[in-house]
């Protein structure tokens, strides 16, 4: 924490240098997500986590219940909304019957429980993060049972209902433009977003109606992006004449703002090692960027490792087996042939005892 804190505190504003618009682009929007990481109340003692001895990839599980515990009290440090009672958080777009679930599972179910309708379509409701989370548990247990396992799990009354709720939902059909939508595929796209946040901001959550807002947990933000806190960026933005905070904290965030964020942030990282090959900044490894992409690298390179270790391995078993093979049908060819003169050698003693009996016949006449 210390290095860092004395790299972010050396860098000043220079503006001696008149700036290419692509890197008076990326000051512009280091700039304004500077702006948006002030709080929009004063922050006073108790209203944050600070980070003295270290700045983690992620908050740890103690530090998230304490934003929580902050964001119950003070709201999202961003906007002020209390998500408690925000019902406008983005909800999400649960496809109905889950895509996710395999076919055997979902028959299983409606074998079981006459209450599953047939449908010929997917649709799309409004979910909570809460049931959407609890959802994708569900189906992953579903899918590792056969038709007996899901059949006994829903013979417990509780855990039949618990099925029911994530998997089809309340108990209306679908009525599209009433309380859902069709789904165009796998993903939901921007116009099916939209309309799914009017129909969860109406209705509340379709798995369970007691859930009127979207989510109950606030997002530990960190103050500053821990991009911004990467080796390289203290030395850009230097380049680029923006002073960066020396100070380092985890506060609450709702959903909305941490998306938004998010999208800032990704383009913000984008644009950085565009600008610091124009301005001869060398992007250390450590950025989240170029981290990602070394690691999917990496994935790669070793599944390929493994594909060409495997493939040696059953070529290894087949020339084995090839060899065991021959063996056999070696040995096989042998006891013929042994066997082919084990049979000549009969019949030619068997004739030569015939020969010799008539030999003496003739003899005594």
């Amino acid at each position: 924490m210390a290095a860092i804190a004395s790299s972010l505190a050396s860098v000043s504003a220079s503006g001696d240098k008149e700036l290419s618009p692509t890197a008076q682009k990326l000051k512009d929007l280091i700039e304004d997500e500077l702006d948006r990481n002030q709080s929009l109340n004063t922050v006073t003692d108790g209203d944050e986590v600070i980070l003295k001895d270290s700045y983690p990839k992620f908050a740890t599980a103690a530090q998230v219940e304490t934003v929580n515990n902050i964001g119950q009290r003070t709201g999202c440090h961003t906007c002020g909304s209390h998500i408690e009672t925000d019902p406008d958080q983005p909800w999400i777009g649960d496809h109905s019957y889950p895509t996710n679930l395999e076919k055997f599972a979902l028959e299983a179910l409606m074998k079981n429980d006459d209450r599953y309708e047939k449908r010929d379509s997917i649709y799309l409701f409004p979910q909570c993060y809460e049931c959407s989370n609890e959802q994708a548990t569900l189906v992953h247990t579903l899918n590792g049972l056969d038709a007996k396992g899901i059949a006994d799990k829903l013979k417990d009354a509780g855990e039949k209902e618990r099925i029911y709720r994530l998997i089809h939902g309340d108990d209306k059909a679908p009525v599209p433009y009433t309380n859902c939508i069709s789904s165009s595929g796998d993903k939901v796209t921007v116009n099916e977003g939209a309309y799914i946040q009017k129909l969860g901001t109406t209705l509340g959550c379709h798995s369970n109606k007691n859930h009127r807002v979207p989510s109950r947990r606030y997002i530990a933000d960190h103050i500053v992006p821990r991009e911004f806190c990467t080796a390289y960026f203290p030395v850009l933005c230097e380049k680029l004449g923006v002073d960066l905070p020396t100070k380092f904290a985890l506060r609450p965030q709702c959903p909305r703002c941490s998306g938004n964020q998010g999208g800032n942030m990704s383009a913000i990282t984008k644009l950085a090692i565009q600008v610091s090959a124009e301005l001869g900044v060398a992007v250390g490894k450590d950025t989240l960027l170029a981290g990602a992409i070394r690691r999917v690298a990496q994935t790669k390179a070793q599944l390929a490792a493994v594909r060409q270790k495997r493939l040696a391995q059953i070529t290894q078993k087949r020339a084995a087996g090839a060899i065991v093979q021959a063996e056999k049908d070696a040995r096989r060819a042998a006891k013929r042939a042994e066997a082919k003169v084990r049979k000549e050698a009969a019949a030619a003693a068997a004739a030569a005892a015939a020969s010799s009996s008539a030999s003496s016949s003739s003899s005594s006449t």
